[in-house]
């Protein structure tokens, strides 16, 4: 999964952790998180890939009843990324809530 920040300020920013929960149609299918360091440039948007992990609980309530809805293509899914993500500038740190929607229609 890709996801892009953009940071609008005049200095770099490193990206250190992320704690993501991944949602598509309202069910949560999955989690996203990551110590790995990433740098974001003054005024720079950035995309960053990210290991989606899930359980087979979370597949059985929430993916493979998705899974029609999955396979049918052009059938319009809503997906949230919400969570939190830890930045650092000059040895301090900060951490910013991240709350995505978006939608998307697979083309299969």
């Amino acid at each position: 999964m890709g996801l892009k920040a953009y940071n609008p300020n005049s200095f770099a920013v490193s990206l250190v952790r992320h704690d993501l929960a991944i949602e598509i149609n309202s069910r949560q299918v999955g989690t996203a998180k990551s110590q790995k360091k990433y740098r974001i440039g003054s005024d720079e948007t950035k995309e960053f890939q990210f290991e989606v992990s899930t359980s087979l609980k979370s597949l059985i309530s929430g993916g493979i009843g998705m899974l029609p809805q999955l396979i049918v293509p052009g059938k319009e899914m809503d997906i949230r990324v919400s969570g939190i993500a830890k930045v650092k500038v000059w040895g301090i740190c900060r951490k910013i809530p991240v709350d995505y929607e978006t939608s998307f229609r697979p083309e299969w």
